[in-house]
This record gives structure tokens, C-alpha cells and sequence, in this order.
């Protein structure tokens, strides 16, 4: 059953399937990659890659984040109301699992 639903998914769907993992995931690294510079900075007088890493990885959650907002905009899966309540929730950073389960419920 699970192969049905995923063989009616779009490449479209795909990619916005992943960017609902890899948005937040890149989110929280980036949160710790900064928070862990700041600290290291203070403590040592050497130069470290965690600014860097901070920097792509909250890079890599924007552009993943702009892509799923992107799909909820543009799929015809969702109703008006769906579609309102998803970038609302992806407006504040919290819709990433609420969108999973909308996907989830609409593929069966």
C-alpha cells in the first residue's frame, strides 16, 4: 500500500516531501553550529568552521523551507482552508509534520 501511495506522488511532491525532513533538521543544526561558535570563540583563540557550518545549513533550511511553502501554494492537493492553515503554520516554522499528516491523509 505504502509503494501505491508513493508511485502517485509527483517528482514535485518528492521534493517537497524531503524539504519537510531536511528544513527543520537544517534549522537545528544551524541553531547549534552558532550557539557552539559563540561558546568555542570565547573559550579558544583558534578559528573554527562552526560560523560556516551555521551559515549552510540555515542556507540549506531557507531554501528548503521557500520550497515547501512553495508547494503548498502551488499543489492541488490542499483546499483553500488546508492551504490557509499550512503557510500560517509554515509562516511561523511549525507546520513541517502538520504538513507530513495532510500529505499523509490525502494519499491515503
Amino acid at each position: 500500500m505504502r509503494e501505491s501511495a508513493e508511485r502517485a506522488m509527483s517528482n514535485f511532491d518528492r521534493v517537497a516531501w524531503y524539504c519537510s525532513w531536511v528544513a527543520p533538521a537544517s534549522w537545528t543544526v544551524a541553531i547549534l553550529a552558532f550557539i557552539l561558535s559563540v561558546f568555542v570563540e570565547r573559550e579558544s583563540a583558534l578559528p573554527t568552521t562552526l560560523p560556516g557550518i551555521a551559515l549552510v545549513a540555515a542556507s540549506l533550511g531557507l531554501v528548503a523551507h521557500m520550497l515547501l511553502t512553495f508547494h503548498v501554494s502551488r499543489a492541488r492537493l490542499f483546499s483553500s482552508d488546508e492551504r490557509a492553515a499550512l503557510l500560517r503554520a509554515l509562516w511561523f516554522g511549525l507546520g513541517y509534520q502538520r504538513w507530513r499528516n495532510v500529505v499523509r491523509g490525502h494519499r491515503g
